[in-house]
C-alpha cells in the first residue's frame, strides 16, 4: 500500500454504471480503464485552459469480473502536479466543496423526496459555508456554486426518478415504500375501501405524516 492518505469513492451514473474516484487531499483522480492484468492508472482531472495535469498513480484490481465491488490496491505514489505545459498547480478546494454539496443534496432528496428542494439546497449551502473559515474562500465558493434556480431542474429530475409512477389501479400501489410506511413505526398507512373487486377498490386513508401536513396546509374552497 502506498504511504499516502487517499479516499476511494464509488460513483454511480444515471445509467447505473459504477466508477471509482480517488481523492488525494483536494485533488480528484479518475481512471481511464482497467487493463487485462488488473492494472489501472488514475489521473488528476485538473485542466488549465487546454493543458491537463499529468499527475497519476497506479492501482491494481484483483476481481476483474466485478472490479467496482472491491477496493483497488494502490501500488505507486502520485507524480507531481504539473500540467502538460510544465506549470505546477494547486489543488482546487472550492471544486471539491461544490461536489460535496451536490452529493449532500442528492442524499437528502433520497431520504425525503417530499421535502422542498429549495429547503434542502439552502440547508446544505449553509452547512458548507459554516465549515469555511477563510473569507476569501467563502466568497470564491459563492461565486462558483450554482444558485438554486440554476440547479433546480437537475435536482427535480433526480427526485422524479425516485418517485414511482401512478399505478393503473389502487391495489397496485406499493405498500412497502417510503410514502406508505410510517417512518417511526414502520406500519402500513394505507387503508382500502373494499368494493368486492380489486380493480374498483378506493383508497380511503393515507396517513403518511407528510401527506397529513400537506392536507392541513391546503385551504379548501367549495
Amino acid at each position: 500500500m502506498a504511504p499516502f492518505e487517499y479516499e476511494i469513492v464509488t460513483k454511480t451514473a444515471t445509467t447505473g454504471k459504477k466508477t471509482h474516484v480517488i481523492y488525494v487531499g483536494d485533488n480528484k483522480y479518475l481512471s481511464r480503464g482497467i487493463k487485462k492484468n488488473g492494472q489501472a492508472f488514475f489521473y488528476c482531472n485538473f485542466v488549465s485552459v487546454h493543458h491537463k495535469c499529468t499527475s497519476s498513480f497506479r492501482v491494481r484490481y484483483h476481481d476483474l469480473h466485478n472490479p467496482m465491488d472491491e477496493i483497488p490496491e494502490v501500488e505507486t505514489q502520485p507524480s507531481p502536479h504539473v500540467t502538460s505545459d510544465g506549470v505546477a498547480h494547486l489543488p482546487d478546494k472550492v471544486k471539491r466543496l461544490k461536489e460535496n454539496m451536490t452529493e449532500k443534496i442528492c442524499e437528502a432528496i433520497k431520504v425525503d423526496p417530499l421535502r422542498p428542494i429549495r429547503e434542502i439546497h439552502e440547508e446544505c449551502l449553509n452547512n458548507v459555508l459554516h465549515g469555511i473559515d477563510e473569507a476569501e474562500e467563502r466568497i470564491e465558493f459563492c461565486q462558483q456554486m450554482p444558485t438554486y434556480r440554476q440547479c433546480e431542474r437537475n435536482k427535480r429530475r433526480f427526485r422524479n426518478r425516485l418517485i414511482p409512477p401512478n399505478p393503473p389501479t389502487a391495489r397496485d400501489i406499493r405498500s412497502d415504500g417510503i410514502f406508505t410506511l410510517d417512518p417511526e413505526t414502520g406500519i402500513n398507512t394505507i387503508c382500502f375501501d373494499d368494493q368486492g373487486e380489486a380493480d374498483h377498490d378506493r383508497i380511503i386513508a393515507l396517513g403518511h405524516p407528510e401527506v397529513e401536513r400537506y392536507v392541513k396546509n391546503v385551504e379548501y374552497r367549495f
